[in-house]
């Protein structure tokens, strides 16, 4: 059986370098995620295009991991998508306190010369807050690196899934 992972989690969190982590280890995955928010105007067209890719890939048999910009909307969308294509859908959330996160994310813009927009973090951490995690496995990126929550993911997705995923047992 072949599986989508939905991978969540505020800003800072570490997603990005998770699911980069994942993606040396699966093999047979497609990887997808907005690496910039998109403009209100091309979000529906994007949305639109990862439901085909994400339905082309699982229809295929393949594995496909999502992260960044999943509201509460498209957690459905997608959760709904892999259970019709008859994948098992693997939810991740990535948690860490407000102030560490916000502090990631300082760090990360003076890296790649740019200003953090503290108002908007605020606003969208609110958001991610709201979200109904209950059906999500969490990792706290405070206690764990990330190379610790891939292997975890890793040795999940093989014992739900019977995949060797690469080294899940390492």
């Amino acid at each position: 059986m072949n599986f989508l992972i939905l991978l969540d989690g505020a800003k800072g969190a570490g997603k990005s370098t998770v699911c980069d982590l994942l993606q040396l280890r699966l093999p047979n995955t497609f990887f997808t995620g907005y690496k910039q928010k998109p403009k209100e105007e091309d979000d529906r067209a994007m949305m639109n295009v990862a439901i085909q890719q994400v339905r082309e890939h699982l229809n295929a048999g393949e594995n496909v991991e999502i992260h960044n910009h999943l509201t509460a909307k498209r957690l459905q969308v997608f959760s709904q998508l892999g259970e019709e294509c008859g994948a098992m859908v693997l939810k991740y959330h990535l948690t860490a306190p407000v102030e560490v996160l916000l502090q990631r994310l300082r760090q990360r813009d003076v890296s790649m010369g740019r200003e953090t927009d503290e108002k908007r973090f605020h606003a969208v951490h609110r958001t991610q807050q709201a979200k109904d995690f209950s059906e999500f496995k969490s990792f706290d990126t405070t206690t764990l690196s990330p190379e610790a929550i891939a292997g975890r993911i890793l040795r999940d997705i093989k014992g739900r899934t019977g995949h060797g995923a690469g080294g899940a047992d390492a």
